[in-house]
């Protein structure tokens, strides 16, 4: 079995090898500026839809492994202690939520950008994943750790007699 620091490791090294390819392979990181047609001191940018879609498979990549490391940087705490299974579980639950609605968003993504834009709620779908799927999601982390702080953590360390280290 992989321990935790060598996981965490791999997935640090492929988040940089990630964004190393994505540097790489984009030819220029900025849309080309245009003059504004009604007021000549503004430059307006153009859509980079078209390039940013040859590139989905790396976005998708890099907000899969970020969500797999987040979740690996939670379970750390599960490692140990009569309530690591639930909160394990809790924590996991909580990972696949959030891969769920990310893939969502990068799926309405790129269906935005080969031209069929839908819109969902009171944006285009893919602004509407993000603001109130991926900005709500982590609330869930927020809320396991909260709900449960004290049954989880408080009463492992309370039933340590004092001065003994585990």
């Amino acid at each position: 079995m992989m321990d935790a620091s060598r996981a965490l490791l791999i997935l640090s090294s492929l988040l940089l090898l990630l964004m190393v390819g994505a540097t790489i392979s984009y030819d220029t990181a900025w849309s080309s500026p245009q003059r504004h047609p009604q007021i000549e001191t503004m430059e307006i940018g153009g859509s980079r839809a078209v390039e940013d879609a040859q590139h989905w498979w790396l976005g998708l990549g890099f907000g899969l492994v970020t969500i797999l490391t987040l979740v690996a940087t939670l379970l750390f705490a599960a490692r140990d202690g009569q309530h690591a299974k639930s909160l394990s579980r809790a924590v996991v639950a909580g990972g696949f939520m959030y891969v769920a609605v990310f893939v969502g968003m990068m799926v309405s993504y790129r269906q935005y950008t080969a031209g069929k834009p839908m819109t969902l709620g009171p944006f285009a779908a893919p602004t509407t994943w993000m603001v109130f799927g991926l900005w709500a999601v982590p609330m869930i982390f927020v809320a396991i750790y909260c709900v449960n702080f004290n049954a989880w953590f408080a009463a492992d360390s309370e039933t340590q007699p004092e001065g003994d280290p585990n």
